[in-house]
């Protein structure tokens, strides 16, 4: 009868075990799903942030090329209308110096002697033919000038155009704006990832039996039992408070919390039990921030004015 109970016993003990083992598989791999998962969502979150760039870089391309091709242009017309005047000027000069030939050789108190005295300096033509060929000449020089001009006109309303949409920029600030909040939302996507990869690890390390009280067992069960702190966006006003004033934070601790959207006294005093142990066991401190009573310190540093909010 005894050895019956013992078998029972023992069967049952398997059993129990067995169970354990295949409930300990299961959340394994359900941890390996939700990293997968994450995993996608960061791919995604990076594609889209590499699609605003080029769209950026895009539209500051075209902008640079639109101001060389104007510029271009109105160097152009502007060696264009510096020719056109330079020939108007000499045919100005030439209908003049004809005119005043005519009238010299048609003054009634001209003589040969006179008119063969300035002849060196007065073109050699046929009086009213000249005059009217220069004519001829100076209109279409003037039209050809007209022409210019109004061209020149067309390219610098074009010029200010362009130079009022460069100086508008809504949508390079759109972009730009898109892009800061991708790479906030990566951010808590890769911290989400680290935290998942914890917990996966974690449940891995358990898969195999492990009995209680010992320290794997107390960290599967930080993790497990812990709450995440609720995190900010950005740091309020854009100043975040110095955490390393702080004993235990250092640079590389501050980064850590900066990435969690964490930046102020305030957050840090208001952890509770629950967020202290995720942090915990997120940063693996090993019960460093009860040691070092980071919430302690932190609701003295706003009690003595140091953080920006302590006065608001």
């Amino acid at each position: 009868m005894t050895w019956l109970l013992i078998e029972i016993f023992v069967f049952v003990l398997a059993a129990a075990v067995f169970g354990g083992l295949i409930g300990l598989g299961l959340a394994g791999s359900g941890a390996r799903r939700r990293v997968i998962a994450f995993e996608r969502q960061h791919q995604g979150l990076v594609d889209q942030v590499q699609s605003y760039e080029q769209a950026r870089r895009l539209v500051e391309a075209r902008a640079v090329a639109r101001a060389a091709a104007e510029a271009a242009a109105r160097g152009d017309l502007e060696v264009r209308l510096v020719e056109t005047e330079a020939a108007a000027a000499e045919y100005r000069a030439r209908a003049e110096a004809a005119e005043r030939r005519v009238h010299l050789m048609q003054s009634p108190g001209s003589s040969p002697e006179l008119i063969e005295a300035v002849a060196p300096v007065l073109p050699q033509a046929d009086g009213g033919a000249e005059v009217a060929s220069l004519g001829t000449e100076l209109e279409a020089t003037d039209a050809a000038r007209g022409k210019a001009e109004s061209e020149l006109r067309r390219i610098e309303a074009e010029r200010d155009a362009a130079a009022a949409e460069r100086r508008s920029a809504q949508e390079i600030e759109s972009l730009r704006a898109q892009l800061a909040l991708s790479e906030r939302v990566r951010a808590k996507t890769e911290s989400d990832l680290a935290v998942a990869h914890a917990r996966a690890e974690a449940a891995m390390r358990t898969a195999s039996w492990t009995a209680p009280g010992t320290p794997a067992a107390a960290a599967a069960a930080a993790l497990a039992e812990g709450e995440r702190p609720t995190g900010l966006p950005a740091p309020r006003n854009g100043k975040a408070d110095d955490l390393r004033r702080i004993k235990g934070i250092g640079p590389k601790n501050e980064g850590v919390l900066n990435s969690l959207g964490i930046y102020h006294y305030q957050q840090i005093a208001a952890l509770t039990p629950a967020n202290v142990a995720w942090l915990d066991a997120y940063m693996k401190f090993h019960g460093r921030i009860a040691r070092d009573d980071w919430v302690g310190q932190a609701k003295a540093l706003i009690g003595d004015g140091a953080s920006p909010e302590a006065g608001a």
